[in-house]
């Protein structure tokens, strides 16, 4: 029923985008894929564009599942190449983790996060 209110109001040059939008969404909720799909058609066809959900998930300022294992090392005192020998992997992707993980906890340096941890 408000697939169809939505359809109608749009024939009537109504702005209904955002309306299109969130039956997609209750469809996708309710496992509904072609209703789904076809809302999201018409969300595309009021000529709205809708921000891409494709990538991997941001933490924002959280640690990531990885960060929080290389956290967990750091603060166990093992250098960047120990710790990508235990996690598998490269150097440089060990020093980015640092770096984030340092960032995201707010400390300047891996001494400061032995002390956190301990406390």
């Amino acid at each position: 029923i408000a697939e169809r209110a939505a359809r109608c109001r749009l024939a009537g040059n109504e702005d209904v985008a955002e309306t299109f939008a969130a039956l997609a969404e209750s469809f996708d909720h309710l496992g509904a894929t072609r209703d789904a799909s076809r809302c999201r058609h018409a969300f595309r066809s009021t000529g709205a564009v809708a921000p891409s959900r494709r990538g991997r998930r941001g933490y924002g300022d959280e640690l990531s599942p990885r960060e929080r294992d290389v956290a967990r090392l750091l603060a166990a005192g093992h250098t960047n190449r120990e710790i990508a020998e235990v996690l598998f992997l490269s150097r440089r992707t060990v020093e980015q983790h640092v770096a984030s993980v340092l960032r995201k906890l707010k400390v300047r340096s891996r001494n400061e996060l032995a002390g956190l941890r301990s406390a």
